[in-house]
């Protein structure tokens, strides 16, 4: 009888143990949630500016945001003023 009274204290001790993992995974999840929820709202502030905002570094200011630089096309003609133009676009 103390074998099925020892099985019986184990598997609650295991049931036990697994509503704490639960309860603790639950807790990490609603961390998770809630980290989440204010980076959607940072994101949605920022797109609403329509720029991101410079970072100091160094004491210079940084400005995260990329341009978008034309890159020269090849239309077929003029092959050495397309390579002085590419030449140009590396050089700027």
């Amino acid at each position: 009888m103390t074998t099925r009274n020892q099985e019986v204290d184990s598997i609650a001790s295991d049931v036990s143990r697994v509503d704490e993992f639960t309860s603790q995974t639950q807790e990490g999840l609603m961390s998770l949630k809630t980290a989440f929820e204010q980076l959607q709202a940072a994101f949605a502030r920022i797109e609403q500016q329509g720029t991101m905002m410079p970072r100091v570094d160094n004491d210079r200011v940084c400005n995260n945001r990329l341009t978008k630089v034309e890159f020269p096309k090849f239309n077929g003609d003029d092959v050495e003023g397309w390579l002085y133009k590419c030449e140009h676009f590396f050089l700027d």
